[in-house]
């Protein structure tokens, strides 16, 4: 799971499957599209189109792991890829040609949450979670004053006056996303 970020396209070489953030795709996609100088009406309906695409497949995976049926899902993705690359085409035509290369080179990567799912492996499509999760613990560091000096870690992480095993429950949507048990001291990893 990574945005569109170039220096994680390069580390992450190899065999390994890797599932580009749908938001983060569509967002450089407009990005590269108001750089190229397209109206905000149109980028409105590239977003669309694009948005629309991509949730139906979403919506695919999570009907067709409830009732088992992989042919559908596998014929859902083939029509996401397909219709993905006409919004290339449309674009390059068009003369926007970042927006149409991007789209073309990643759109086998904006499905990997859903081939995956063929093989009962199940992953996010997005990072929006990690995300909120990451900024979570930010702001449960700079609440406790942990301003990311060695000294100030050091404080934070043995500042508790109990013993006491404690835990932390980090929660998106009412759903528990992330619980860990007795906090590791942070100096230890400094």
């Amino acid at each position: 799971m990574s945005d569109a970020e170039r220096s994680i396209s390069l580390s992450l070489q190899g065999g390994m499957a890797r599932q580009l953030d749908t938001v983060h795709a569509l967002k450089e996609v407009l990005f590269k599209l108001w750089g190229e100088g397209m109206s905000k009406q149109e980028r409105d309906t590239i977003s669309e189109s694009m948005r629309q695409t991509l949730s139906t497949l979403v919506n695919s995976v999570t009907k067709h792991l409830a009732d088992g049926d992989m042919d559908r899902l596998h014929k859902r993705i083939a029509i996401t890829l397909k219709r993905l690359s006409r919004i290339a085409q449309k674009l390059r035509r068009e003369d926007y040609p970042r927006a149409s290369a991007f789209i073309a080179k990643n759109a086998r990567l904006m499905v990997t949450f859903a081939k995956l799912a063929l093989e009962g492996v199940i992953i996010p499509y997005t990072s929006n979670v990690i995300e909120r999760l990451m900024g979570e613990i930010a702001k449960r560091c700079k609440t406790a004053g942990c301003t990311g000096s060695q000294k100030a870690w050091r404080t934070c992480s043995t500042s508790s006056s109990s013993d006491t095993p404690t835990q932390t429950s980090i929660k998106h949507s009412g759903k528990p996303i992330y619980i860990h048990t007795d906090i590791p001291s942070c100096s230890q990893h400094i």
